[in-house]
């Protein structure tokens, strides 16, 4: 009896491995996985559209617990002590998020925080640009230090919103059997009313002042944007690249830098067209620059 060619067996192993792609297989393994991840945190995946999942909910009364305690700080704070009130602001709310992470069992808290504080210094670069660049920005010296003109607390302010926006966006997207497109639009929309709330609240403090650019009540306009389209972005690469890849091989600290690196660029680019746009003329005048 003939044995069959290599060219044979090669034939009949492209078909077996064309019929699972084309399967449901995989989605039901990855699907699968998901399920078991969720209902190990007491929650049915045939249930979770009617209720909070312990994340979302803990995430909740953290953060409206460190918002009572920010605003009664720095209401009775003097402006000379602000900038250490602020400063230690940002730190308690590192402190504090990490250890419900810890104590809590959320350990997509604690992949996500990681990656947020490596975007935050990336993040040094863009208020850099507007501050001495664009000159758009103006930071108050309240005494704790700065960073490239900076003030050293800024630039980790970043992660507070990025992370209540992807938690946002990753609940939705799991109610939802396709709906990446819009999960990512309402991480967008949820990010753009936190950063618009801080603009228009902070600046009134003021941590940081717009200048030489046009503005809606104290907000730059040429920011909102940049600033709609970075929770995105930021969002879209967590549950895409980062997220999802731990699932299977953990992403190595480069990777997660680069990823970080590329959403920084990413949203100075933006910001610099959107100036060109609602502030080009502005710009060409020079005087704000001399």
């Amino acid at each position: 009896m003939k044995n069959p060619s290599p060219l044979a067996y090669r034939s009949t192993y492209e078909s077996i491995v064309q019929k699972v792609e084309d399967s449901d297989v995989a989605h039901t393994i990855v699907d699968a996985h998901e399920k078991d991840s969720i209902e190990k945190r007491g929650v049915h995946l045939e249930d979770i559209s009617q209720q909070l999942l312990s994340s979302e909910s803990d995430a909740i009364l953290f953060h409206l617990g460190f918002a009572a305690i920010a605003i009664l700080a720095i209401s009775l704070s003097p402006k000379s002590s602000l900038g250490v009130v602020v400063a230690a602001l940002v730190v308690g709310w590192y402190i504090g998020i990490f250890t419900v992470a810890i104590l809590r069992n959320h350990r997509e808290w604690l992949d996500l925080l990681r990656f947020l504080f490596i975007l935050c210094i990336c993040f040094i670069f863009p208020d850099r640009f507007l501050a001495k660049g664009l000159k758009t920005i103006h930071f108050p010296d309240y005494g704790v230090g700065k960073i490239y003109e900076v003030s050293i607390f800024m630039p980790f302010m970043w992660a507070i919103p990025l992370f209540l926006s992807t938690l946002v966006g990753q609940g939705f997207h799991l109610r939802q059997t396709n709906g990446e497109f819009s999960s990512a639009l309402i991480a967008g929309v949820f990010g753009l009313f936190i950063f618009a709330a801080s603009e228009e609240i902070l600046t009134r403090i003021p941590l940081w002042t717009a200048q030489n650019c046009k503005t809606i009540g104290n907000v730059a306009i040429y920011v909102l944007f940049p600033e709609f389209c970075l929770p995105m972005v930021t969002f879209l690469v967590w549950d895409n690249l980062l997220n999802r890849k731990n699932e299977l091989q953990r992403l190595s600290l480069g990777g997660e830098i680069l990823a970080a690196f590329l959403i920084m660029c990413s949203y100075l680019g933006n910001l610099v067209a959107c100036y060109m746009v609602f502030d080009g003329d502005i710009l060409f005048s020079t005087s704000h620059l001399e």
